[in-house]
């Protein structure tokens, strides 16, 4: 679990994150303000090994937005990798690249949430 917490209050917080996961094109499946919670998938883009196989790659992300008090908010995200080969539902992802992948994406997650907040 990777987290950061932010100089802002909760709705602020909450609002940037909402924001950051529409413009990355997350597939929210689950969104619940008063819990902090969403969850989602994101497809993965043309890995290569996709392009020569049946596979497809997605991310799945769990993210928590947590109010510490009144101008401090932690946000804590959770991301796997998953694979389906022809369709046949989804796996976890074992590979030392795709790691790198998902440590990267969460890492950009927190980035962009800061520049949201900086510019409210």
């Amino acid at each position: 679990v990777a987290d950061t917490t932010y100089s802002a209050s909760f709705d602020k917080t909450w609002k940037s994150v909402a924001a950051v996961i529409q413009d990355d094109g997350l597939e929210v499946k689950a969104m619940d303000k008063s819990s902090g919670f969403i969850a989602g998938t994101k497809a993965v883009e043309s890995a290569a090994i996709d392009i020569m196989t049946d596979y497809s790659t997605r991310f799945v992300f769990n993210i928590s937005v947590e109010k510490i008090s009144a101008g401090k908010t932690k946000v804590s995200s959770t991301t796997k990798l998953e694979r389906s080969y022809k369709g046949q539902g989804w796996v976890p992802a074992h590979s030392g690249m795709f790691l790198k992948r998902d440590n990267i994406y969460n890492n950009g997650l927190y980035d962009k949430i800061q520049d949201r907040l900086n510019k409210v």
